[in-house]
């Protein structure tokens, strides 16, 4: 029987402005796409259709927020989670 070890290992970091800015543009931006969704209430039948729904009103928008591509297509994939 083979045995295995692990360990961990304990860091303090303190995060840069930009991480927390990112942070703070991330929730506000999250907090728009739900309040949008509450306000229109897109018709959808299955979640593949809201998240091309949110991908075509919100993608661009959320990358002239200041969020970089990926934070974008998180942002408004997250908003649906919370949306269904």
């Amino acid at each position: 029987m083979a045995r295995t070890t692990g360990f961990s290992v304990q860091m303090k970091v303190a995060p840069s402005h930009e991480v927390i800015h990112l942070a703070y543009l991330y929730t506000k931006a999250k907090q728009l796409v739900v309040n949008w969704l509450v306000e229109t209430k897109p018709t959808f039948k299955t979640k593949t259709d809201l998240i091309k729904i949110l991908h075509h009103e919100w993608y661009e928008k959320l990358k002239q927020i200041g969020l970089t591509r990926r934070l974008a297509e998180d942002c408004y994939r997250d908003a649906g989670n919370v949306y269904t």
